[in-house]
């Protein structure tokens, strides 16, 4: 979902008293997005045939489980076709 940047938030409170900004109170998921990581490096690796590589990454715990009640997340790349 998302939210409106603390600029037009503090706009909207001048307007609408009941929305209160506190200026010291950080979004923690808004900080987490914005994080910056290296670039990975190039891979010289070629496969010639099905199943050669296949890349996985799993991710989680997240706080907030799914529909179906999962707590995690994973991905997973077979490197010869790219298929996701």
């Amino acid at each position: 979902m998302g939210h409106l940047s603390h600029k037009r938030l503090t706009v909207l409170s001048a307007q609408y008293p009941f929305i209160t900004v506190d200026k010291l109170d950080l979004c923690d998921t808004c900080n987490r997005a914005k994080q910056k990581k290296l670039p990975f490096s190039l891979s010289n690796t070629t496969t010639a045939a099905i199943f050669d590589i296949v890349h996985f990454d799993i991710w989680g715990p997240c706080s907030i489980t799914s529909m179906q009640g999962f707590k995690y997340f994973l991905t997973v790349v077979h490197d010869y076709s790219r298929y996701t």
